[in-house]
């Protein structure tokens, strides 16, 4: 068994009738908590996550209700009992990250748009400024410096933090209070930029991909 499922979705493949149905049998307070999101795409991302991770629960023999569902104080879901597993959607694309072992997980995906990477320089090391200054495509390095951000924080549990700047992110790992958690870039679709961080080194034969059309 692989140690982490990674579980994808573009909803842009999926008809209405999907959402509609996924919709109705999610838990009240799931489907209050997705219909405050006015959007119809921000919904459909959310309801795909939960999809997914009804979908990894089951596939892997795991009794479980989403009633249980719970977020900790800096916003992370976890379903008490179950896998690690951690969610993150951008544009169209939904993803979800299951461990299949008991260690925290962190994922990231953001769809590489045209940005002032300058103007976010302020969440930025300096270290990983000049790194992205130096590159030959800058806003692909910048997105390569923020998805691990993200997937780290997430991964550590302290959620977004305004001390993004004190860490760089250059490397395949980062350090925090004397611990090392380490990246592993993701693959999904060349228009976006992905990365999940474990506490342990993660080689590819360590993941299963799953897509969801």
């Amino acid at each position: 068994m692989a140690l982490i499922q990674i579980w994808s979705c573009d909803i842009d493949r999926l008809d209405s009738s999907f959402f509609e149905k996924e919709l109705r049998i999610l838990p009240r307070s799931i489907q209050n908590e997705i219909s405050r999101y006015q959007r119809p795409a921000d919904q459909q991302l959310r309801i795909a996550a939960r999809y997914m991770l009804r979908s990894s629960l089951k596939q892997n023999n795991l009794l479980f209700n989403l009633n249980d569902w719970q977020t900790d104080a800096h916003k992370k879901p976890f379903i008490p009992g179950h896998f690690n597993f951690n969610i993150s959607h951008s544009h169209r694309l939904s993803i979800i990250a299951v461990a299949t072992s008991p260690i925290p997980i962190g994922i990231d995906i953001e769809k590489k748009k045209s940005i002032n990477t300058q103007a976010l320089s302020t969440f930025l090391h300096p270290e990983e400024e000049e790194w992205i200054s130096n590159s030959s495509s800058r806003l692909q390095s910048f997105y390569t410096i923020w998805v691990k951000k993200e997937a780290a924080l997430k991964a550590i549990g302290t959620g977004l933090l305004p001390g993004l700047k004190e860490f760089s992110c250059i490397h395949d790992s980062v350090s925090h209070r004397g611990k090392p958690w380490y990246f592993f870039p993701i693959h999904i679709n060349q228009e976006y930029c992905c990365c999940i961080c474990t506490p342990i080194p993660l080689q590819i034969q360590d993941l299963e991909f799953i897509s969801i059309t």
